[in-house]
């Protein structure tokens, strides 16, 4: 069996079993709009045109539901296997990343899919159009994906939660959905794939542009051994790495501008391999807090990463109803780690439902940390400049050192 060799290639094969699944269901959803239209060619569909949609190499034979249901079981295990494979041979699969960032079920998987289907294939657009049994319909409604997704009525109506507010599909804006107007009924509503989901799905990497104004995705290269911290302040990072790092944690790194707060966050999330989302936390001013809230842990999921929050001190400065503690409420459901860094103390008000809470205080470093630092830069200063000297006049933090030497 072959692995795949990227997540397109794996999107072709998840296509080719819809085109299964909707065959299953044209085979059972009777004429729909294949009655002749004398005088309209082209205006709609027949069913001759979505039978050769679905399978256009297919020759003239019958095939059974049963037969259709064990194609697509088959297909579903070959799917599965070859994704495992990949996996195992260092090719991720964004589809099935996907599911697992969002823990979405096999359905709920297969609804984004048929969300998807028209944004890879135009053909798609008259497949829901016919089955709609309306020429003006381009996407699937909820109403015609749960019917794809149901063996039975019963199975049909359970799904229905698939598109509540509290599903991940659309708690997390994964769908929208579209009502032609206020009082349409869920089962009516067109149903698309959010823009930036579709674009993450296609081999995009950029940060959603809703938040990229002031969120980056940073790589996090830098070990706790690398830092150039007191010797105290080292062996609490070395404490908190290793007894908090197996649970999702809120760290709160506390210290003057440029002590190294940013870099100590840097290396917990290196300890566990994963990259930060980094926020400019005080352009979040005048935002809504609470959707630009879902934005960032939804973009942080997608891109399995941390967060971190720069400069929270700002919040409070700002507006006591951003206040950090709010933004902290407002991470429940963002199950890994949070670094937010300040210049002084702070621990939350209320207890922390989903997350532990460690705090580390990066402090100004002594004359003899500030002489290393300094020294490390001799080549960058003139010769007649004596680090000890600089170090002993400016109780300066390595990042204002290298302000002062490269700014």
């Amino acid at each position: 069996m072959q692995t795949y060799t990227d997540s397109l290639a794996h999107l072709q094969d998840e296509l080719r079993r819809l085109d299964s699944m909707l065959r299953l269901h044209f085979e059972g959803a009777g004429d729909g709009a294949a009655a002749s239209k004398d005088g309209f060619e082209g205006m709609y569909i027949s069913a001759e045109d979505v039978s050769r949609l679905l399978e256009p190499d297919r020759e003239q034979r019958t095939v059974t539901n049963e037969q259709l249901r064990q194609q697509i079981d088959d297909q579903a295990t070959r799917l599965r296997d070859r994704v495992s494979l990949s996996y195992q041979q260092g090719t991720p699969i964004r589809f099935a990343a996907l599911a697992d960032s969002f823990a979405l079920s096999r359905p709920e998987l297969d609804a984004v899919l048929l969300a998807l289907a028209p944004e890879l294939d135009q053909k798609y657009e008259q497949i829901f159009a016919y089955l709609l049994d309306d020429i003006t319909s381009k996407r699937p409604t909820v109403g015609l994906i749960l019917r794809v997704l149901s063996h039975t009525e019963q199975e049909r109506l359970a799904s229905l939660t698939h598109f509540s507010p509290s599903s991940p599909l659309v708690a997390h804006g994964l769908v929208e959905l579209h009502p032609d107007s206020p009082d349409v009924p869920t089962l009516s509503q067109s149903v698309s794939l959010d823009r930036h989901i579709v674009e993450y799905l296609t081999g995009t990497d950029d940060v959603a542009g809703s938040i990229a104004d002031f969120a980056r995705l940073e790589e996090s290269p830098t070990q706790a051994t690398e830092l150039t911290l007191e010797a105290r302040t080292q062996t609490r990072l070395d404490s908190l790495v290793s007894d908090t790092v197996d649970d999702p944690t809120i760290y709160y790194l506390h210290g003057p501008s440029g002590s190294g707060r940013a870099s100590a966050a840097e290396a917990i999330a290196a300890s566990v391999g994963l990259p930060r989302l980094v926020v400019d936390t005080p352009r979040l001013a005048g935002t809504a807090l609470d959707t630009v809230l879902a934005q960032l842990t939804r973009e942080a999921m997608l891109k399995s990463a941390c967060l971190q929050f720069e400069n929270v001190d700002a919040l409070d400065a700002q507006d006591a109803d951003g206040s950090v503690d709010t933004l902290v409420a407002g991470l429940e459901a963002f199950h890994q780690h949070v670094f937010l860094t300040g210049a002084g103390p702070w621990t939350p008000t209320a207890t922390l439902p989903t997350h532990e809470f460690a705090s580390l205080a990066v402090e100004r470093p002594s004359f003899p940390l500030r002489k290393a630092i300094w020294d490390e830069y001799t080549e960058d200063l003139p010769d007649d400049i004596d680090t000890e000297s600089l170090a002993s006049k400016f109780s300066l933090t390595r990042g204002q050192i290298e302000d002062a030497l490269f700014t």
